[in-house]
């Protein structure tokens, strides 16, 4: 337990600022009874201290990331206000293409991020909690990739939830672009 409270904490030092297409309600429902069954904690309620969902998703993700040989992903600003364009516009059209036609990736050059690899999750139903989220991804082989790629070494992650409770989680990778 100390230790995977060290790790939580260490993970937050870290983040600090220094395609599930539609789920449906009953894989949502399936997901939180297998969380429920498996007793997993609720890091909020279990740690002292305030946590945001997205922090909370970084912290399952990197759990399973090192669990399978991989790096923890380091949570980036330029990133995260990426994942809130991102969520704006898929609660709009939900799709990986873009309201305009383009693809997911071209955000990032507007936004001056240049990247040599980059992989976008999208998710969206009810009750999406941080660890339903999480499952529904790793249940679904392409974007399981995504989250144990490797090669990713920063991520951005944003959610909302529309007035008819429905909840929408983005989540942007990157490996930055090497200078040559």
């Amino acid at each position: 337990m100390k230790k995977k409270f060290l790790f939580f904490m260490v993970t937050l030092l870290l983040m600090r600022p220094l395609s599930v297409f539609a789920a449906q309600e009953n894989e949502v429902d399936k997901a939180i009874v297998d969380l429920s069954k498996q007793g997993k904690p609720d890091l909020r309620a279990q740690n002292q201290i305030e946590v945001s969902e997205e922090q909370e998703l970084l912290y399952l993700e990197n759990e399973d990331r090192i669990a399978h040989g991989a790096k923890a992903l380091v949570m980036e600003e330029r990133l995260n206000t990426i994942a809130r364009l991102r969520v704006a516009e898929v609660v709009n059209h939900f799709s990986h293409d873009r309201p305009n036609g383009s693809r997911c990736f071209t955000i990032f050059k507007e936004q001056g991020v240049h990247y040599e690899s980059a992989g976008e999750n999208l998710v969206r139903g009810k009750q999406l909690s941080p660890e339903v989220a999480l499952k529904l991804w790793l249940d679904s082989p392409t974007h399981c990739h995504n989250i144990r790629l490797r090669r990713y070494e920063k991520t951005g992650i944003a959610h909302i939830q529309t007035a008819d409770s429905v909840i929408y989680w983005v989540q942007v990778f990157i490996k930055d672009k090497s200078e040559k």
